[in-house]
């Protein structure tokens, strides 16, 4: 299980690793209502420079939908996560030259830190004028304290969120 506590004086404290690297932005630059609104949750997204979208934590996946765009995951450590691949990208398409982005992963896998969930072709979908944002929410943030995104360019593991263990 991967749970870091972060600074020396705040032993309440974790980190949300990135699951995919690019630049990490707060929840209200995000061009999607249901998002940028946090009616889902605290969050952050990412918009992408590589395509490897990583699980965070060790977790289970508890469902998937929305074509393989959406993936539910409940962690180890308490959190309930949603990670949303793409902003309105089109259904997953089986030919190659196409795809947008494909799953690694299927309902009921058993994932650790680090495993790969997915990718995202990022290229392709901006040149077929998409948003290749991924979203992290977390479903049960009123389970946890304080909340607060770790803005910049991250690579997978560094720390993209940081909130209150309640």
């Amino acid at each position: 299980m991967t749970f870091r506590l972060i600074g020396r004086t705040d032993i309440n404290t974790a980190e949300i690793p990135c699951c995919v690297c690019g630049e990490v932005i707060e929840l209200e630059m995000i061009r999607d209502n249901i998002f940028s609104s946090k009616i889902l949750g605290e969050g952050y997204g990412v918009i992408p420079s590589a395509k490897e979208i990583t699980s965070p934590f060790d977790c289970v996946v508890r469902d998937i939908t929305n074509g393989g765009q959406t993936l539910s995951l409940k962690c180890e450590n308490g959190l309930q996560l949603l990670i949303h691949i793409g902003i309105d990208l089109p259904e997953a398409n089986s030919s190659a030259e196409n795809e947008l982005y494909r799953l690694a992963v299927g309902k009921g896998d058993m994932l650790s830190a680090g495993d790969m969930l997915g990718e995202i072709f990022f290229d392709r979908a901006a040149e077929k004028g998409f948003d290749p944002t991924v979203v992290l929410i977390i479903t049960n943030s009123d389970d946890i304290g304080g909340f607060s995104v770790c803005k910049g360019v991250k690579s997978i593991e560094d720390a993209a969120a940081q909130y209150s263990v309640k």
